[in-house]
């Protein structure tokens, strides 16, 4: 499996996760009231269900779990196993900070602050955009 095969697979596999789950966490939002209500500030006229975020973290989640073991069964060396652990735990971070907020709703500065803690963890511990080639 080359570098481009592994990259496509991975990515359909975790579309496929995020694609299939989402119907099962929009059913348990709105079985347990798990909603975004309109309001002012929104575009949206009817409830929508929260924690849309789960399938989306669980299928990132199983996507660098199944990079990993296949990368240790066919040894392609593809993945940097550091910089994946500060993206996962950088990508934990955010979804915590979203995850909560989906629960119980925090201001937008609190969120903010938080996220840039988190930005400033992944910077500190070397995963850094250093250019944007165009």
């Amino acid at each position: 499996m080359n570098n481009i095969n592994f990259l496509i697979f991975i990515f359909f596999f975790s579309f496929s996760i995020v694609y299939f789950l989402t119907p099962f966490v929009r059913s348990f939002c709105l079985k347990n009231g798990f909603l975004d209500h309109p309001n002012l500030r929104k575009k949206h006229k009817i409830p929508l269900a929260r924690l849309g975020g789960v399938s989306i973290f669980i299928g990132l989640s199983m996507s660098i779990l199944i990079s990993y073991l296949l990368d240790l069964v066919f040894g392609t060396n593809y993945l940097y196993l550091e910089d994946l652990k500060i993206l996962y735990l950088g990508s934990l971070l955010f979804y915590v900070i979203g995850f909560i907020d989906d629960l119980k709703e925090t201001s937008a500065f609190l969120r903010l602050f938080l996220q840039i803690l988190a930005s400033i963890f992944v910077w500190f511990n070397g995963l850094r955009i250093d250019a944007i080639l165009v």
